[in-house]
């Protein structure tokens, strides 16, 4: 075993590129540096923003923009049918791709990005168990004396919690699974066990597991003794560092544990390999304890018992590494009974009926790829209720909504009538089981954690409403004054809380030249990508991921907070030179989508724009929205637009669905621009009452008078328009070895072997990063 590789540290950064990258927010960040020159951009308020009901005198422009996009691949789109057969598109498939573009161009405030409470799980994380266990500098607290376990009730439309009797000096015990298939045998039923403890490759497990067990019971009495000795020489800083050493360097979920399990799970087992590794991590441990304590001889028994004690829950670890999980598994609440020692040691669980001396519940929720025990539960304490506030009770079901959670057992709250009315065996309405913590208890201000698991999903620090910040109320931007905005505050006004958009896109005809359209269906994976994976949706440091998470300092004493992270920007998909193919699988057929798909040749799309009241500087932004080409018709500013004129004229847009996958290239050209007769004299009104003006030939106006508007020449400086020009260029992957997309995404494991990730990995490893694509840069790809 080559172990460990030093050119391989399993925190090295992974660079991965994705179908999608960013286009920076002004300023490159959300904070608005004040150095930048780059800023969001407000040139109305509130009381000045053009109003609709002026006349179409002086410098107002209205008409209607004809437009013609071509297909430059296959689209994916939602097409209607019209009553003589004619396919169409609704107008809203283009206004949110020029909406989108505008906002960019304009540096205008990015009102639709989802802002909903970003929440995470993570066992491993220090500042999670900093969260939920209470600690005020590091996370050495325990699950079972920092969460409490209750019982769900609802009177009138109002629920409240029964907090559960403590048992000893813990509010519920957690119990090995191993502990009770070998001291239990009969009391779970298979579809209740974590593991698939009847496997032939598993005899034997639970029975050297269990004196494993016995091992770590008698050392912990042990150095609960040694502990009680130095107690006058433990101070609570050398408690604390000591901790953190298991916590941080030693954590079975995170350490050297996790590499090596992997590196045996690669071969049959070989438990005397395991030892030997074992032994070589206990060595390193004692070293670092001894650090700690300056190698004081009064602290070695602690520290030699300690790491043995290590040693002994890593192998337990491991042999849980090579146990199947059960796939049959079932949440269960089982009545028990159950005996203690008189220092409360749990000593035996039983079925109720066999009456060990206390009465409670058995209880498991879900059976997550790490978990290994189960809990006990005491019964009610009947004396005291909690009430959980509708704000809370609010949340919980909008987190079962994100994560298309279907199973009535973990719908507490809408299902209670119907869980309220199951039967346990003896004709007893099942109790509903649940976990809490109050107020008081969490660092965070969150009211009240409630769930089925004492591993509550606890909020990030940095929330993207933080990160982006409000938008100046008072102030409205280029999109907003286009496009219309309703408020989301409270305000009484209802002028100025509401404002009609001055644009209207009518539908799109689709047209073939070929008579009818070559239209076939074709199942996708389509992925919705969220801001929770930082590494894709913050700046990396230096190389490194960033995280939502504060850090967990290591000095107590440093008051300055770190940094918070920075946001990567405007999210768009890649331009791809060929269509990516996806092949439909029995695993993902839930969660896969069928879309229509159009074959380009001879085929075209013809829509129209109507604008009402804008200025020629809007009437330019929004041309640009949708033909990002006319900006070579720039006179003014031809000098600054030629650095990019390869780009611009290779420019495409995506439109439809599937583009993760390629599909939707295209490009849009301007036929035409009429505009209203704005004359109103008496010549004008008889000779030609019907006519508009054409103002294509009044293109470069519009243009330059836009541009002036957004910065002049120092917006082609900006990193956001360079960002934005190279976004519309095709970008090839083929030779990327760390190109993620959703046809291979499932195979993420093999393909970032050399990382050292492991076969199996789900997701993308906690250290992996989007690089980004830089302009004029395809061959980087990223």
């Amino acid at each position: 075993m080559n172990y460990p590789k030093k050119n391989f540290p399993k925190d090295r950064p992974i660079p991965l590129t994705l179908p999608y990258d960013f286009i920076p927010f002004p300023g490159a960040s959300s904070s608005q540096d004040d150095n930048s020159s780059d800023k969001y951009l407000y040139p109305y308020t509130v009381q000045n923003v053009p109003k609709h009901d002026e006349g179409h005198g002086g410098r107002r422009l209205s008409g209607t923009i004809s437009y013609t996009i071509q297909p430059h691949g296959e689209l994916a789109l939602e097409m209607r049918t019209r009553a003589d057969g004619s396919f169409f598109l609704s107008g809203s498939q283009l206004r949110g791709k020029v909406r989108s573009n505008v906002e960019i161009l304009s540096a205008s405030y990015p009102e639709f990005i989802d802002r909903s409470e970003m929440v995470y799980r993570d066992i491993a994380s220090g500042r999670y168990r900093q969260i939920l266990l209470s600690e005020n500098e590091k996370s050495k607290g325990k699950i079972e004396e920092n969460v409490h376990a209750g019982y769900l009730m609802k009177r009138d439309q109002t629920f409240y919690i029964i907090p559960a009797k403590p048992i000893g000096n813990k509010n519920f015990i957690s119990v090995k699974e191993h502990w009770l298939i070998y001291n239990s045998p009969g009391l779970l039923d298979k579809n209740n066990q974590l593991y698939n403890w009847g496997a032939s490759a598993h005899t034997g497990y639970q029975q050297e597991m269990e004196k494993l067990q016995k091992k770590i019971g008698q050392l912990t009495e042990q150095i609960k003794v040694l502990r009680f000795n130095l107690r006058d020489k433990l101070d609570s800083d050398t408690v604390e560092r000591m901790s953190d050493v298991f916590l941080r360097h030693f954590n079975l979920n995170k350490s050297d544990v996790k590499k090596l399990k992997s590196d045996l799970k690669n071969q049959p087992y070989d438990e005397s390999k395991a030892i030997e590794e074992i032994e070589i991590l206990k060595r390193k441990l004692t070293e670092k304890l001894n650090k700690v304590v300056r190698y004081k001889s009064d602290f070695s028994e602690l520290i030699s018992k300690s790491a043995e004690r290590w040693g002994y829950k890593a192998r337990i670890d491991i042999y849980y590494s090579f146990l199947k999980s059960n796939k049959d598994f079932k949440p269960y609440e089982e009545p028990v009974s159950f005996s203690r020692t008189e220092a409360g040691s749990l000593v035996s669980i039983g079925t109720k009926g066999e009456e060990l001396g206390e009465t409670g519940y058995l209880f498991n929720s879900a059976n997550a790829v790490s978990k290994r025990s189960h809990y006990l539960i005491n019964n009610p304490n009947d004396d005291k209720e909690i009430e959980v506030p509708s704000n809370v009770v609010w949340k919980y079901n909008q987190l079962l909504k994100e994560q298309h959670t279907e199973d009535d057992f973990y719908n507490i709250f809408d299902k209670y009538d119907k869980l309220s009315k199951c039967k346990m065996p003896g004709g007893k309405n099942k109790e509903i089981i649940v976990f809490y913590q109050e107020q008081e208890r969490c660092e965070k201000d969150q009211g009240l954690f409630i769930g089925r698991t004492p591993y509550f999903k606890v909020a990030y620090d940095h929330q993207l409403s933080e990160l982006l910040k409000d938008s100046n109320s008072s102030n409205i931007d280029y999109a907003r004054a286009m496009f219309g905005y309703v408020s989301q505050g409270e305000n009484k006004d209802v002028n100025a809380s509401a404002y009609k958009s001055r644009l209207r896109f009518s539908p799109i005809d689709i047209v073939s030249t070929k008579g009818e359209l070559d239209v076939k269906t074709r199942t996708f994976l389509l992925a919705s990508p969220s801001a929770t994976a930082a590494g894709m949706y913050l700046q990396p440091k230096n190389d490194r991921r960033a995280k939502y998470e504060k850090e967990v300092e290591d000095n107590k004493d440093k008051k300055e907070e770190s940094p918070r992270p920075k946001l990567n920007g405007y999210k768009y998909y890649h331009i791809l030179p060929k269509i990516v193919e996806y092949q439909p699988e029995k695993k993902t057929k839930n969660i896969e989508s069928a879309r229509q798909i159009v074959r380009p040749e001879g085929v075209r799309l013809q829509g129209k724009i109507y604008f009402s009241n804008l200025f020629p500087s809007e009437l330019g932004l929004l041309i640009l929205g949708l033909d990002m080409k006319r900006l070579l018709d720039s006179e003014e500013y031809k000098d600054d637009v030629k650095r990019h004129q390869n780009d611009i004229k290779n420019a495409y847009e995506l439109i439809g669905g599937a583009k993760p996958y390629g599909y939707g290239k295209v490009r849009i050209s301007i036929e035409s621009i009429k505009l209203e007769k704005q004359g109103n004299d008496f010549v004008s009104l008889i000779t030609k009452p019907d006519e508009d003006a054409d103002a294509v030939q009044q293109i470069s106006s519009y243009i330059d008078a836009c541009i002036q508007k957004l910065g002049g020449g120092t917006l082609f400086k900006t990193d956001r328009m360079d960002k934005y020009i190279c976004s519309k260029q095709e970008t090839s992957f083929d030779n990327k070895a760390t190109h993620i997309n959703w046809s291979t995404i499932k195979d993420i494991g093999p393909m970032l072997e050399k990382y050292k990730v492991g076969s199996k990995q789900v997701g993308y490893p906690k250290t992996s990063y989007l690089k980004s694509k830089k302009p004029n840069s395809d061959k980087d790809g990223g």
